[in-house]
């Protein structure tokens, strides 16, 4: 399977995760995880930030989110 993400510029790219976080990619072995990782996914370039957002992670993220904040709440963060 041959997985390529739409790049800009030689920059490195960051898609985000089912979580808060985000991954770097900086060549097609990272790609290659990704899509080994999460599957093949569409993936949409947030031009404001330069991300690349995956819309069928957005579900899973902000149930992510509110949980962290709820324990955040509940015990602190740092």
């Amino acid at each position: 399977m041959q997985v390529t993400l739409p790049a800009y510029g030689n920059a490195m790219r960051s898609v985000e995760t089912r979580t808060d976080s985000q991954l770097l990619l900086c060549d097609e072995s990272d790609v290659q995880y990704f899509v080994e990782t999460y599957g093949d996914v569409d993936v949409v370039l947030d031009e404001k930030v330069n991300v690349y957002r995956v819309p069928a992670f957005s579900g899973a993220r902000e149930l992510y989110i509110q949980n962290k904040i709820k324990e955040c709440e509940k015990y602190g963060c740092e």
